[in-house]
């Protein structure tokens, strides 16, 4: 057996990232062998998914899987590493702020599987395009995780830890922050009897141009023109929704100071 070649999977986690991630890898040909998870429920769930065992506790991991996959949250992480009963295995994060450095001194074998990618449990997702960010403890490692990683994605990256750290806070104001404005937006509108269903079509124009086109050349709007006047009248009618109210005075207040250099 090659053994740069990994075909043993142990995940540990039971959340989003876990689930679409095995989901994926069982599809690629491997071996899932085991799901464990704090809640045994959420475990038991996508281990009858994935038709494998699953585990609630540390100390009944399977000890002879090539992988140790850790899809947890990101405060639950350094107490399972340094519970892993297993210091010779390769055990490897998916986490997109953590450092490698979190294994350093507790295991021999460690890695990062980041995949930058919002999943959620019940939404499908082609891996192929996702980028898949790898740091590795040796060489062997690095080989291994790549291998892994090729048989789900086209779009692979060796990166260090600080270079996934600002991958990660640039994610969080692409998705996560403008997600939440998604948010704001349906409350403001709902509140006076309108549909989100109205701005779908702009969402949608305004993230094929930026997937076209470079977005400093894309911005568009009052703060974007300097319209002081629209945006006082907008502050006006969030009055009555003070944070909401608060966020568009500074998010108009950056976009018009990078504008004016301009």
């Amino acid at each position: 057996m090659d053994s740069t070649e990994i075909h043993q999977i142990v995940v540990l986690g039971s959340g989003n990232v876990a689930t679409r991630l095995s989901i994926a890898l069982r599809m690629a040909g491997l071996e899932i062998m085991q799901i464990y998870g704090r809640n045994l429920q959420y475990a038991k769930m996508l281990a009858d998914q994935l038709g494998t065992k699953f585990t609630n506790d540390l100390k009944d991991v399977i000890p002879s899987a090539d992988l140790y996959l850790l899809c947890i949250s990101d405060d639950a992480l350094t107490e399972v590493i340094e519970n892993f009963p297993f210091k010779n295995g390769l055990l490897v994060h998916t986490s997109g702020t953590i450092p490698m450095a979190v294994f350093k001194g507790i295991q021999n074998n460690y890695g990062i599987f980041y995949p930058l990618q919002t999943f959620s449990k019940n939404k499908e997702i082609e891996f192929e395009d996702i980028p898949i960010c790898i740091e590795a403890s040796s060489k062997e490692n690095e080989l291994k995780l790549v291998n892994l990683a090729e048989k789900i994605s086209n779009n692979i990256h060796l990166i260090n830890s600080n270079q996934r750290k600002t991958l990660h806070v640039a994610a969080v104001f692409a998705s996560n922050f403008t997600n939440y404005f998604y948010s704001i937006s349906k409350d403001i509108l709902e509140s006076n009897q309108l549909s989100f269903d109205l701005l779908k079509p702009l969402i949608i124009e305004t993230v094929e141009k930026v997937l076209s086109q470079n977005p400093d050349e894309t911005q568009t709007g009052p703060a974007r023109r300097g319209d002081k006047k629209i945006i006082s009248a907008h502050l006006d009618f969030l009055n009555s929704q003070p944070q909401f109210k608060e966020m568009y005075e500074l998010i108009s207040k950056h976009i018009m100071h990078k504008y004016s250099k301009q």
